[in-house]
């Protein structure tokens, strides 16, 4: 059960994890921002304001995220918990996490939430969404199956352009 709830939500996590690493250095903008004024000293006070500027913009971007990813973490305790066999919730919060992007990653948010559902529903449909205990080899198996169906390019390069436009914007 801990095996397919964390295969179900660590892309999820990564991402709020990434946020988290993403909008804490925008705090730290001020170390790169300080070469800057050696060149430009009149323009120290607009990039101060400028990264806090930003560093906000990158909290409220980070705060609508996770208000989403927590609503998907509750959906996915209740799918795996027996609560629910109806992955809709789930889904949908996925759908909403990606609505909560910046519009700048929506469309690589959209593409985690797409291939993360194609998972889930597969996962429901064939009964390996609620285990008990370990998993089976016969289970893992299955597991490792309904990895395959998801295109792990457009997971790796959706990620890829997160984290650039993280590390670039915040």
């Amino acid at each position: 059960m801990r095996l397919l709830h964390r295969s179900l939500t660590v892309s999820a996590f990564a991402l709020s994890a990434l946020l988290v690493a993403a909008c804490g250095n925008g705090g730290d903008a001020e170390p790169s921002g300080a070469e800057a004024p050696a060149e430009a000293p009149e323009a120290a006070p607009e990039d101060s304001t400028s990264d806090d500027a930003a560093a906000a913009a990158c909290a409220e971007e980070f705060s609508a995220l996770t208000d989403a990813e927590a609503e998907y973490s509750a959906e996915m305790s209740a799918l795996m918990s027996g609560e629910t066999e109806d992955p809709s919730g789930a889904i949908d919060a996925l759908h909403a996490i990606a609505d909560a992007a910046p519009s700048g990653v929506q469309g690589d948010f959209r593409t985690l939430a797409d291939e993360l559902s194609v998972y889930l529903v597969e996962a429901v449909d064939r009964g390996v969404i609620e285990l008990e205990g370990e998993p089976s080899e016969e289970q893992l198996a299955e597991l490792q199956e309904l990895e395959g169906l998801m295109d792990g390019e457009a997971l790796a390069s959706a990620q890829t352009n997160i984290d650039t436009y993280f590390s670039e914007n915040c």
